[in-house]
């Protein structure tokens, strides 16, 4: 899949950086991600959180954005870690996962 993040940062005094280009793998289907990535995202869609779980035990970013395109999670995990999401309206969520600074990849969370 050939998406490709770009961003673009300022410093203090307001110039913008150069864009970073970062190639991002998208996933609808759970399955496919956690074959593809060695990330486990259960359940989905989910009601009160979820739970990731990297195979390898490496650390991995994730970041989540609800519906409207506002973060509502961004945080390092190791291992196999639940997240707390019971707050959060229901809808369809997009989740990042960093595994290396430059590989991302996405997937859809749905919260019922």
């Amino acid at each position: 899949m050939g998406d490709t993040i770009a961003v673009r940062t300022h410093d203090s005094r307001g110039i913008w950086s150069l864009t970073n280009f970062i190639p991002a793998s998208g996933y609808t289907d759970t399955d496919a991600f956690a074959k593809g990535t060695s990330i486990s995202v259960y359940p989905n869609p989910f009601t009160e959180g979820i739970t990731v779980k990297t195979e390898d035990g490496q650390p991995v970013r994730v970041v989540l954005y609800d519906p409207q395109g506002k973060l509502v999670h961004d945080k390092v995990l190791t291992g196999e870690t639940r997240i707390d999401l019971k707050g959060l309206a229901n809808g369809a969520y997009t989740a990042f996962f960093w595994k290396e600074l430059e590989r991302i990849h996405r997937v859809t969370l749905v919260k019922q």
